[in-house]
């Protein structure tokens, strides 16, 4: 299925989907930023919806998170460098908060995540690249 408005989006999830998330949706980086930006007004929106739409574990130790913390979503291309990506559920970890400070570190590449955001990275740059 074609995701080309917010409201398709939210028909999408109204039967349980989440294009965000969903393979199964296509959706253009054009439409996909148009939605987020008019979905997630602040990044405390943000960060609400990813602790309730990622798995509540950290995805570098595989331990359960107990309860919500911003400090938990973590970027895997920093909203700085990254702005336009700041609101990019496919640019975020579940992290605790110390291996939320490794990745941000020097020591991300020996992090177990490291190989599938390096994946994650080249997508998201390339899809990026076209707005």
């Amino acid at each position: 299925m074609i995701i080309r408005s917010l409201e398709g989006f939210k028909m999408a999830n109204e039967y349980g989907f989440n294009p965000f998330l969903d393979d199964n949706f296509d959706m253009d980086i054009k439409t996909r930023v148009s939605i987020q930006n008019q979905m997630f007004k602040s990044d405390a929106m943000f960060y609400r919806y990813c602790w309730t739409h990622l798995p509540q574990f950290c995805e570098e130790t595989g331990l359960k998170l107990m309860s919500y913390s911003a400090k938990y979503v973590s970027h895997i291309l920093s909203r700085g460098a990254f702005p336009e990506m700041r609101f990019d559920i496919r640019n975020i970890n579940i992290l605790s908060f110390e291996m939320h400070k490794k990745w941000e570190s020097h020591q991300k590449k020996e992090m177990y995540i490291y190989r599938q955001n390096e994946e994650k990275i080249k997508l998201l740059k390339y899809e990026y690249q076209q707005l």
